[in-house]
């Protein structure tokens, strides 16, 4: 719990840090093209070509020309009044990247840093379960736990900005392992296997603008449970398998934190994460399993593709 409360006072601290920038003026790209000039003239030399959507820290005003900050590279130049919009949320940043000879513009906009998308992504799933029913049961409570190895993946919808939301829809296996004794059936091999589908609404905050953008993800999520197996062995009994999903609520929810490294490229962005979901439903249905709370745990590391 300590770390989780480390975790989340780091988190907070990003967001008063993010809540910061949006004290500045910006204005929005409103045009399919807009080009920054090195001067208030639309004959200067261009410095940035951006397009629609892309933000820009607003430094000034000369005429029907706006002076403008371009975030990478911190370069300055002038920008139309026809080409923006004032008053817009921050939105993405200017994706532009060193273009050398290809043209008069030593820059050149190449893709969807900062934008929202839709993503789909895969992954593994290691789940484990916190059931403080085991003494009762005649199982080491730390020692014989172990990592269900299972599936992860889905579709993410995100929306833009340097603090925005992503909604997911995941198809999650989770449970847990127990290999060890149990009293009265010696040595013991327990597999728990659900299956879900799973809802996490989440805050995205971007830590960086370019390339690479490295963020953090904060939120909840709502779960269905499809299916609830137990496979076992036993030193007494020898094999066997049981349907647990009588037995099992089957609306899980909890907590969800993670992080990680978007990487960007003309039209589309490679995504690498990990998250770690903590349930806070006991899922256990019946007293059955010897009592206690039964709790979900699963750490996923995923990879995605996000257009």
């Amino acid at each position: 719990m300590r770390g989780i409360r480390r975790l989340g006072c780091f988190v907070v601290s990003l967001l008063i840090f993010a809540g910061a920038l949006w004290a500045k003026e910006w204005v929005r790209v409103s045009a399919p093209r807009g080009s920054v000039h090195v001067e208030a003239d639309a004959r200067a030399q261009v410095l940035v070509t951006l397009c629609e959507g892309d933000v820009l820290e607003l430094l000034g005003r000369e005429g029907e020309w706006y002076r403008v900050r371009v975030p990478e590279g911190r370069a300055v130049g002038f920008i139309h009044s026809l080409f923006v919009q004032e008053g817009e949320e921050r939105g993405r940043n200017p994706i532009i990247e060193r273009a050398g000879d290809h043209g008069r513009s030593p820059f050149v906009p190449t893709g969807a840093r900062s934008r929202g998308g839709v993503k789909f992504f895969a992954g593994v799933a290691l789940g484990r379960v916190a059931f403080d029913g085991m003494d009762a049961l005649g199982m080491d409570r730390e020692e014989g736990k172990r990592n269900r190895r299972g599936f992860a993946g889905g579709i993410g919808f995100q929306s833009r900005g340097t603090l925005g939301y992503e909604l997911d829809l995941l198809y999650l296996q989770k449970g847990g392992r127990y290999v060890g004794r149990i009293d009265g059936y010696g040595a013991a091999s327990l597999t728990l296997k659900n299956e879900e589908i799973s809802l996490p609404l989440l805050l995205k905050l971007r830590l960086a603008r370019g390339e690479a953008e490295p963020f953090l993800l904060v939120g909840g999520e709502v779960a269905y449970i499809l299916s609830s197996k137990l496979d076992w062995s036993m030193e007494a009994l020898g094999k066997g398998n049981l349907n647990l999903k009588d037995e099992t609520k089957r609306v899980d929810y909890g907590l969800v934190l993670g992080g990680g490294l978007e990487l960007s490229f003309p039209s589309w962005s490679l995504t690498i994460e990990g998250r770690y979901h903590r349930g806070a439903a006991d899922l256990k249905g019946s007293d059955s399993t010897g009592g206690g709370k039964f709790e979900s745990r699963v750490l996923l590391f995923l990879m995605g593709f996000k257009f």
